[in-house]
């Protein structure tokens, strides 16, 4: 295996207000004489490859927000594997609405995976994979002591290749935290999520229920913590 490769790396850096963006292109040239990762027909491939990288970070009143990010064009030069557009992404983003009290999230993630796991990592068996998720967070307190944390998130999963990755899902939590007295504390979480696969390949649609319960004591000589928890997973057309 044999890869020879040249880059041509530009950097920027842009501040503005509460927020900062930095980015850098450059232009990769490269070779492999098995492109392909086969034992029996190798392919040899140059690649012509410009590439954009990229993090922003935002940190106002209203808006805290991270993203960090790649996207090329790989150029098959001889032309053996069709020329394609790759991404990676992570971002983040919180809308506060009501400081302390009530947020809206953003999420997204997009990546490139495998087509099949098993098959050699060769240019026709990636695709591009993205998860986005949103969301409300709402904050509260009853009395002094019992605080309590409320979510809803939707997400949306999609793949270019694998079609059974496809989804939508809604989750709905609640949280309660509840002080006994200034050495134990006393937790519950519910959480609800629908999942609904958009292909039919991708199995049946299903819904699933998860409570747990957590007591926790802070002795002079002895930390004491005791959890217990139930699930349930419903398929859709079944019983429990």
């Amino acid at each position: 295996f044999v890869r020879a490769t040249g880059c041509l790396l530009v950097v920027f850096c842009c501040r503005a207000g509460a927020y900062q963006l930095n980015y850098s292109l450059d232009m990769a040239l490269g070779y492999s004489d098995n492109i392909n990762q086969s034992a029996t027909d190798p392919v040899g491939q140059a690649m012509l490859i410009p590439r954009l990288d990229f993090n922003f970070k935002e940190e106002g009143a209203s808006l805290k927000a991270n993203a960090v990010g790649q996207v090329e064009y790989r150029d098959y030069v001889q032309g053996d594997f069709s020329n394609e557009v790759r991404g990676q992404v992570s971002g983040v983003a919180t809308w506060i609405i009501l400081p302390h009290r009530l947020n809206f999230d953003f999420e997204d993630y997009a990546a490139v995976q495998p087509v099949n796991i098993l098959a050699p990592n060769a240019p026709n068996n990636q695709q591009q994979t993205n998860v986005f998720t949103l969301g409300p967070t709402f904050n509260f307190r009853v009395y002094q002591t019992l605080n309590g944390q409320a979510d809803l998130r939707l997400t949306n999963s999609t793949a270019s290749e694998t079609k059974d990755f496809n989804s939508n899902r809604a989750l709905g939590a609640l949280r309660l935290v509840k002080d006994l007295n200034p050495l134990d504390q006393l937790s519950a979480n519910v959480e609800y999520q629908d999942i609904h696969f958009t292909d039919s390949t991708g199995g049946p649609d299903y819904d699933r229920v998860d409570a747990f319960a957590r007591y926790q004591s802070k002795l002079s000589q002895l930390d004491l913590d005791f959890a217990g928890g139930y699930s349930r997973i419903r398929f859709s057309g079944a019983g429990d």
